[in-house]
């Protein structure tokens, strides 16, 4: 894909963060910054710079005299990342069971678009769907801030739902069947229901995924 136009290193940045989390850059894939300053229309340097920020993210391995590369997906991180999410989104459930918050009119229209995008086989979207209905739960809980702060770590799981999506074989049927039980879990104010259905959501980000040997030149072994 290439690019035009002037772009500064924020714009780099995204663009690239955005190809290798929804795996337009391979995992373990050889990038040189030339090539990607060529396709990107701008100069080495905020190619460069861009690079050094994805290394400290855990997006990009830089190692002198052999290259730089795509990190490959570390599930042992994953798993620490997802322990922590669950915790902490279990606290935002629990407040909005507690309430009985009715949250259909702003929650449906991003199982809706999930629902769209499975249609016309677009992953990305789907996923970008799936992250923004776990967004707007920790808005209506009043923790809009939270998520600023611990969205990049949970966006490194991205990749893994990436594959994880495309190899089930129902293009996520499940994650949306359960997005739906979670609003009416919270209307209902059933906590143990929204507790088993957060386990649930989360078993997917496991070590012994099939996605893994499915995939596995994208993992670290």
């Amino acid at each position: 894909m290439a690019y035009r136009g002037s772009k500064g290193k924020a714009e780099v940045l995204e663009i690239l963060r955005d190809q290798m989390l929804f795996l337009e850059l391979k995992p373990g894939e050889s990038i040189q910054d030339s090539e990607l300053a060529r396709k990107l229309d701008v100069s080495r340097t905020p190619v460069r710079e861009a690079l050094l920020a994805l290394q400290k993210e855990g997006l990009v391995d830089i190692y002198p005299q052999s290259g730089t590369f795509v990190s490959r997906i570390d599930m042992e991180l994953l798993s620490e990342i997802a322990y922590i999410r669950r915790m902490v989104e279990g606290d935002v459930f629990r407040t909005l069971v507690g309430q009985k918050a009715n949250l259909r009119g702003r929650l449906e229209k991003f199982i809706l678009l999930q629902e769209l995008a499975a249609r016309e086989n677009n992953l990305k979207d789907y996923v970008v769907n799936d992250h923004l209905f776990h967004q707007a739960l920790f808005r209506a809980a009043g923790h809009a801030r939270a998520w600023t702060v611990i969205e990049p770590h949970f966006r490194l799981i991205t990749r893994f739902h990436m594959l994880y999506f495309q190899s089930s074989g129902g293009f996520g049927e499940k994650s949306m069947q359960e997005h739906r039980e979670i609003i009416s879990c919270m209307e209902a104010g059933d906590d143990e229901a929204a507790n088993r259905l957060l386990s649930s959501h989360y078993h997917c980000v496991s070590t012994d995924s099939e996605v893994i040997r499915e995939f596995r030149d994208y993992f670290v072994q």
